[in-house]
């Protein structure tokens, strides 16, 4: 008989880590872009859910609509200003640290499953200081 590894698996954002005001920093940037106001981290929550490409496509509707270079290239333009600063603002979530490092101490391997691109994934558990952590 072979004995299992024990994994558990944590996504990133809205369960570990607040990662919403580096989404919202880089939505006003493409709102500052095209010449628009800044919104507020609340009003951005609203539009967290359904991927990044639904997120910017909801920000532009509730500021006035898409613009006529279309939302493909504000979603490109988006991202980019994502991954200039990928962690302005986060944080983790009161608790997260002793936990994993209770589970680790138990021989509980530990994984990421994230929507985000990697590089920018990696970028955010480094700065909250946990990549060290996860297998």
């Amino acid at each position: 008989m072979t004995v299992k590894d024990k994994i558990l698996v944590f996504d990133l954002d809205g369960t570990l880590a607040d990662t919403a005001p580096a989404l919202l920093n880089a939505g006003n940037k493409v709102l500052k872009s095209i010449g628009r106001n800044p919104i507020r981290l609340e009003q951005y929550k609203g539009f967290i859910g359904g991927g990044t490409k639904k997120q910017v496509e909801k920000l532009l509707i509730s500021t006035g609509g898409i613009p006529d270079r279309g939302l493909d290239f504000y979603f490109k333009l988006f991202q980019d200003r994502y991954h200039e600063d990928p962690v302005k603002g986060c944080t983790l979530y009161k608790g997260v640290l002793e936990l994993i490092e209770f589970l680790k101490s138990q021989g509980i391997k530990l994984t990421i499953c994230t929507q985000k691109f990697e590089r920018s994934a990696k970028k955010v558990l480094l700065h909250l200081n946990v990549y060290q952590y996860f297998d």
